[in-house]
């Protein structure tokens, strides 16, 4: 018969177990990574086949992707994030909005 203490061992153990193999995963997540959903998929996938997936995926969620150009779309979603925040004004909001649509109709 298994003890209480047993038991939560084996609980807490595969509740670590899993934390750790779904790692990149979350950072992926938590970070907003334009390629979270593939990072998960070579993570949670790929994680089965000797850790490889695991690595990758790991490596690859630190990758910073946010150095090329962004698309219009892109850029109106972090100044509307900037906005919320209170690091932009409604007026300043408006003003780069417009001068991002005229650019991109240019």
């Amino acid at each position: 018969m298994l003890s209480y203490w047993t038991l939560f061992g084996q609980l807490f153990t595969l509740l670590m177990f899993l934390s750790i193999y779904a790692l990149p995963s979350i950072i992926a997540l938590v970070r907003r990574h334009p390629k979270r959903w593939p990072i998960v998929a070579v993570n949670l996938i790929g994680g089965l086949f000797a850790g490889i997936g695991w690595v990758a995926a790991m490596v690859w969620c630190f990758v910073d992707v946010g150095s090329g150009a962004s698309s219009p779309v892109d850029e109106l979603e972090r100044l509307e994030r900037l906005m919320e925040r209170g690091s932009l004004t409604r007026d300043e909001f408006e003003r780069q909005k417009q001068l991002l649509l005229q650019s991109g109709a240019a």
